[in-house]
């Protein structure tokens, strides 16, 4: 596939990038942001200024394009793209952090049951897992995760045949998480008519950090448009978790 090239008075033909108009014309610092393009050229980008309307124009496509409109973008050349790049560029503080487990569990709501968990759950589930699921009650952390209360898991989990594995989180959709006789965590996406499942290789205090995560990319991507930089930083979240949720979810965004 041959890439697009212009024709750019100070550097000739070049590849090319698409600018908001702040960034083109004033000056440095004043903040860049990524967003991958579709085909081979540059990525897109934007200012800080651009970036924070974003939150309050992203519910209609009329909106999108009354925010296209104020960023009036601008094509440039990729050797003009680089250098307003390494003008404009600061530091992305996203808040995507990996939490200790023990702050989390602080993080969560709480319920009190008459009847004690350990009795009914396998014995071959995590001890912080029934430990932790005596005193909660059921709640979304993420979209992909809501962790079930001492009722809703047994439940579920006493209806199935299916006796070798244990439910113990849902997503807010079909998805469902389980525990298998090793402690293995397997995730079960519903793609179609099927679910297909994937052995996470994580413990549950990992899945517990993963789901924290994931809240936190919830809440970013509720106001902001998803750049190369934030994907970077989620990545690196994790890792810092475990390195195998790189390739299990370097998709999920």
């Amino acid at each position: 596939m041959n890439m697009k090239l212009i024709d750019c008075c100070n550097h000739n033909l070049q590849t090319f990038g698409v600018v908001c108009g702040h960034l083109k014309t004033s000056g440095k610092n004043l903040g860049f942001h990524e967003e991958e393009a579709e085909d081979q050229r540059k990525p897109d980008a934007w200012c800080n200024d651009c970036h924070e309307r974003w939150q309050f124009m992203n519910q209609s496509e009329i909106e999108r394009e009354q925010w296209e409109e104020i960023c009036d973008f601008k094509v440039v050349c990729g050797v003009c793209y680089e250098k307003i790049k390494e003008e404009n560029q600061t530091v992305n503080n996203f808040d995507i952090e990996v939490l200790p487990v023990e702050k989390i569990e602080n993080q969560l709501s709480r319920q009190e049951y008459s009847t004690m968990a350990a009795e009914y759950f396998p014995i071959w589930v995590p001890d912080l897992y029934v430990g932790m699921i005596s005193t909660l009650e059921t709640q979304i952390i993420s979209i992909e995760s809501k962790l079930l209360n001492v009722e809703e898991a047994l439940k579920v989990n006493l209806s199935r045949d299916k006796t070798e594995e244990w439910i113990f989180a849902t997503s807010t959709g079909e998805d469902y998480w389980t525990f298998d006789r090793e402690q293995n965590i397997i995730y079960y996406e519903r793609l179609g008519d099927e679910f297909v499942t994937k052995k996470m290789n994580i413990h549950f205090d990992q899945w517990l950090q993963l789901c924290f995560v994931l809240q936190k990319l919830d809440r970013i991507q509720e106001k902001y448009l998803v750049t190369i930089a934030l994907k970077k930083a989620l990545q690196q979240s994790f890792s810092i978790i475990n390195p195998v949720l790189v390739d299990h979810f370097k998709n999920i965004i």
